[in-house]
């Protein structure tokens, strides 16, 4: 298992009140669903290679909204072929939606608004919502430091980084095949950032490792000179 996967698994057993999840969710749900339209109706379709992620999204949903998810699991056609798990809502969508500021009459929002995310611990578990859908970190043993975030569009990808600077947190925005991402490459910058999410395990883990490279590098550079 990966460094990423570790750090969402970690971050899906946070407890949190209900509020903080409403702000997780909204930032799952804005990342990972699609909204159809049938003759029965909205629905909302997720998909996440991470199982505990579906489990903590399916769960979330049952306890504030009382829906049941039905789960439909395949395989990627790339790369490693993972699971993929699907997950169908097809209940209050319109209402869970509107719930978690991401729907309006004019349709969906770019992101929930801050009248929405109306204090820091709200805004600590949006971020956290969006790394556990959209989220990678290398391991702290590869050779550079790198921390990104999916994004929906250019404006979503501005408003995530104004919500880092609220914690002192540099992110800069990359477009990749026709992708947005917001990163940070700063080794402290992202432990700060495994402290926000409350990823506490992954952080010891990952300035136990960066401790201790930089040190043997230290080393390496004293026996060269």
């Amino acid at each position: 298992m990966s460094f990423a996967s570790d750090v969402k698994d970690e971050i899906s057993r946070v407890q949190l009140d209900d509020n903080q999840t409403k702000a997780r969710l909204s930032g799952i749900i804005q990342s990972l669903a699609s909204l159809s339209i049938s003759n029965k109706g909205l629905s909302l379709v997720l998909k996440s290679s991470n199982a505990n992620v579906s489990k903590a999204v399916a769960k979330d949903l049952k306890k504030l909204y009382d829906v049941r998810s039905e789960f439909v699991i395949s395989k990627q056609t790339k790369l490693d072929k993972r699971n993929v798990y699907s997950m169908v809502i097809d209940e209050k969508v319109k209402d869970i939606l509107n719930d978690l500021d991401l729907w309006t009459d004019r349709g969906l929002l770019d992101h929930p608004r801050m009248m929405f995310l109306s204090n820091d611990e709200m805004i600590k578990a949006y971020l956290a919502g969006l790394f556990m859908a959209n989220g990678s970190i290398n391991s702290p043993n590869s050779t550079s430091y790198h921390l990104e975030i999916k994004v929906n569009s250019e404006k979503h990808g501005s408003f995530v980084i104004k919500l880092l600077e609220r914690f002192n947190i540099t992110g800069k925005m990359i477009e990749r095949r026709n992708s947005y991402f917001v990163y940070v490459k700063s080794s402290e910058m992202i432990g700060n950032f495994l402290i926000l999410i409350s990823a506490f395990q992954s952080l010891l883990y990952f300035e136990d490792v960066r401790i201790q490279r930089d040190l043997n590098n230290s080393i390496t550079r004293l026996n060269n000179i």
